[in-house]
């Protein structure tokens, strides 16, 4: 097997150390041949990790990713390798099979594999395997104090990796404080940007590619220091102080996967702690200690894993639960093969029938058992509803996905066309003996419509031919299934065939209506009002139930005139092609399954504030929203929630309040992220950026229990430095304000937030019961003034600016 690695510059980063150790341990232990390609306009590319490359493998240069297939071709590649940040969806080769691995967010899976450094990076929830980091140094006992001129009495805190990423403030501060203040503690940066004035013992040293060499300079250190305001996922530089026994000071800031790997063998700082972990560090005493939290991340290990991900990944388990007879066995018109062939595409990965529950990775489940989900965490949960009429389970809106009628749209034709395909007549000549039939099973509950219809006929003295249960008439009724045989045959005998459903839902679209199509005969259908977005309107006759003589007339014309019923049963049966709509089904479900879902939610009237629509269009196109109010200006006062509020504010700043609360209200029962704007909000960036951002964010929220984010303008403006504290910061762009900021008065604006569902429920246990309420952002400081365990975040960078603050047009709302 020849595999490509492709790394989008080759420098002294974590990133293109992992894909050099991958690369060759894909060599050396899987006893695979590697080539690696990488980007020749890069920077920052460096000749020295070139020439390593050149050392070990074929390395080829492009300056466009839009080569690279063209050397897989010429090489003969098997696979690809990438890693990457997680959403460069352009990174996929055309001619060979992808392997994608995320390092910082999974929220835009791709390639044909796809997985993630560790189970923790954000977006992946258990969704993606993952495949960590190599650890892997010479085994070298030497050092360079004497080199150096450092003594071997010295405690030596050292520090590799990133060049700008030694970047907390309050670190770099101590550091020379300390050095400072004691000669004998020695600071040793590696790679490092250099900060502050020059010490004797604080030492800078260029980057190092030598192996050997870099083991030594791990092996002058006591310690490491570590001070990245992100954080790590799963830090390279981190595990090379780890393999070598190297106790790692650091802190929580931003991404938190480091302290998730060495948990409580690490030295955790603050700010106030630092100096003295640092003065009072006793190297003797710790070297005694195991601080190795990376051992099993050797190649050996590591490799097994990459070949069990990679090359040959497992399928994914489907348990299922609640379906028909001969859904499993596919012996049924709708059988498990549809299900399995929309999971392999949405997911890139095959899939089967699981043996036990303990076994599965997903559930699959329909109406006709009782619900298995509770019972253990799914990676995927996936409910279909193939009947209009019956209710979702109570859990519903935890799924990851509902297929059928619901949110994802699937009629229940589709896949009965999939499972039983059929070749569909376009060149009818023969003209069926007899008129009018139909084929009903019972008369059913909530039928009416249906049956009303046929007596109609029958009141009419049309005659039709009944070959179900219900009212029959022909002296038998039609043995076998739907799918089989009999029924078609049956129908093949009439000019008309009633296909009449008994729901009127949007999607609900079944057999009853692709018999008679498959029979070569002319349905005349009543059911969903958008059947014709699949059947041909042209190839049936519509029923509606408020002028059903239209529907009338048709058949009678068709019953007599020969030529109109040839022309009619000869048009095409479809709108699209079948595989059309199964591949709108997959790329529906990949969403639904592989992205982190939210409601939005818009407040504003734009009849009253037309000067907004412009403004609003963005995001009004991007999630396919309008805004709405439930009140508005002195329409407040007539509203139930007007008394609990301070009657000395602006009638307009209490309208607001109020279809705030009333939104959140309405999510406080469903279990679901929703993000407010109000109708002032103006997008910073574009909206697929702003969606990928937020989705981000969400993913932070859940991990870190937030229970709202601010996304918008602050009401002086952008987060100051001050607040910028590394231990305020949770996420790359997720910061909890200073206590100090809500009593101090400083709010935050609510033109743009994101709301948790137990942020939501928890915020109205204190509202309600509470009367003079003040208008709704200072309400949220209140709020957190008053819970300390709650947690809401500001955002830097923000998403959006407040239109009316930034001075774009006035509110119109009535003062």
């Amino acid at each position: 097997m020849k595999i490509a690695f492709w790394e989008n510059q080759l420098t002294l980063r974590g990133t293109t150390v992992a894909c050099y150790d991958y690369a060759l341990g894909n060599k050396n232990i899987l006893g695979n041949e590697s080539i690696v390609i990488y980007d020749t306009t890069q920077p920052f590319n460096d000749a020295t990790v070139l020439a390593k490359f050149q050392a070990e493998f074929k390395v080829f240069g492009v300056t466009h990713f839009s080569q690279v297939d063209q050397i897989l071709l010429d090489e003969k590649c098997d696979m690809m390798y990438v890693i990457e940040g997680g959403d460069r969806t352009e990174l996929v080769s055309k001619v060979c099979k992808t392997m994608n691995h995320c390092v910082f967010n999974c929220h835009r899976p791709h390639g044909d594999i796809y997985a993630s450094i560790a189970p923790w990076v954000q977006g992946n929830n258990g969704k993606y395997p993952f495949v960590p980091h190599i650890m892997s140094l010479p085994d070298v006992s030497d050092n360079l104090r004497a080199e150096l001129g450092i003594p071997e009495s010295a405690t030596v805190f050292g520090r590799h990796g990133g060049y700008e990423e030694f970047n907390i403030g309050y670190v770099k501060r101590i550091v020379y404080e300390v050095a400072s203040a004691y000669p004998s503690i020695y600071f040793l940066f590696m790679n490092t940007r250099p900060f502050g004035s020059s010490l004797p013992n604080v030492i800078h040293l260029p980057p190092i590619v030598d192996l050997v060499r870099k083991v030594r300079f791990i092996n002058t250190c006591d310690a490491m220091i570590h001070a990245r305001e992100m954080g790590e996922v799963f830090s390279c530089s981190m595990g090379e102080f780890a393999i070598r026994n190297k106790p790692i000071f650091c802190t929580e800031s931003g991404e938190l996967g480091h302290r998730r790997l060495m948990g409580d063998r690490a030295f955790w700082y603050t700010e106030s702690t630092l100096s003295n972990m640092l003065t009072r560090f006793d190297k003797t005493v710790e070297s005694q200690k195991d601080w190795n939290t990376y051992r099993d991340y050797t190649p050996e290990k590591v490799m097994a894993i990459f070949k069990k991900v990679f090359i040959d990944p497992r399928p994914l388990r489907v348990f299922i639960n609640g379906f028909w007879g001969g859904f499993v066995e596919r012996t049924n018109g709708v059988h498990f093969g549809f299900f399995e062939h929309i999971l392999t595409k949405a997911l890139n990965r095959d899939v089967v029938i699981a043996e036990s529950m303990n076994d599965a990775d997903i559930l699959l489940e329909s109406h006709f058992s009782p619900s298995v989900f509770p019972s253990k965490r799914w990676i995927y949960s996936i409910f279909f509803s193939g009947e209009a009429s019956l209710p979702l389970p109570e859990h519903s809106a935890q799924y990851s996905a509902i297929l059928g009628v619901h949110s994802v749209s699937c009629p229940l034709y589709l896949p009965y066309d999939y499972c039983k395909p059929h070749a569909y007549q376009t060149n009818i000549t023969t003209i069926p003996p007899k008129k009018i039939c139909a084929v009903i099973s019972s008369a059913g509950t909530g039928k009416r419509f249906r049956n009303d219809f046929i007596d109609e006929l029958m009141k009419r003295g049309i005659h039709v031919d009944m070959g179900g249960s219900y009212k029959n008439n022909i002296g038998h009724t039609i043995p076998g299934s739907y799918d089989e045989e009999h029924i078609l045959q049956f129908q093949s005998q009439y000019r008309v065939v009633l296909a009449l459903e008994n729901t009127e839902g949007d999607h609900y679209i079944t057999e009853k209506v692709i018999n008679p199509l498959r029979a070569g005969t002319i349905p005349v259908y009543y059911g969903s009002k958008r059947v014709t977005e699949y059947i041909n309107p042209d190839r049936f006759v519509p029923i509606d139930p408020t002028n059903i003589d239209a529907a009338i007339s048709e058949i009678q014309r068709l019953c007599e005139d020969d030529a109109y019923w040839l022309q009619m049963v000869n048009q095409p049966c479809f709108v699209k092609d079948m595989t059309n709509w199964i591949g709108k089904v997959v790329n529906d479900l990949r969403i639904e399954l592989t992205t982190t879902n939210y409601s939005v939610e818009l407040i504003g009237d734009l009849t009253r504030e037309p000067e907004r629509t412009n403004a609003l269009r963005p995001i009004m196109d991007f999630y396919h929203v309008s805004p709405s109010v439930v009140c508005y200006g002195e329409g407040a006062r007539n509203h139930r929630l007007f008394g609990i509020f301070d009657p000395r504010k602006k009638i307009n700043a209490v309208s607001l309040a109020i279809n705030h609360i009333a939104l959140l209200e309405k999510y406080a029962v469903m279990n679901q992220y929703v993000v407010v704007f109000e109708s002032d909000a103006i997008p910073v960036y574009p909206m697929d950026v702003i969606d990928s951002e937020i989705r981000k964010d969400i993913d932070t929220m859940r991990e870190r229990k937030v229970d709202f984010a601010f996304i918008g303008f602050g009401c002086f403006g952008a987060i100051t430095n001050d607040q910028k504290a590394p231990n305020k910061k949770i996420s790359p762009t997720l910061w909890l304000p200073p206590v100090s900021e809500f009593s101090n008065g400083c709010s935050r604006c609510t033109e743009a937030y994101i709301a948790s569902p137990g942020g939501i429920r928890s915020f109205l246990n204190w509202f309600r019961p509470r009367i003079n309420h003040d208008v709704i952002d200072w309400s949220f400081n209140h709020y957190f003034r008053a819970n300390p365990s709650a947690i809401g975040c500001w955002r830097s960078p923000e998403l959006f600016r407040q239109g009316s603050m930034s001075g774009m047009y006035p509110s119109l709302v009535p003062q």
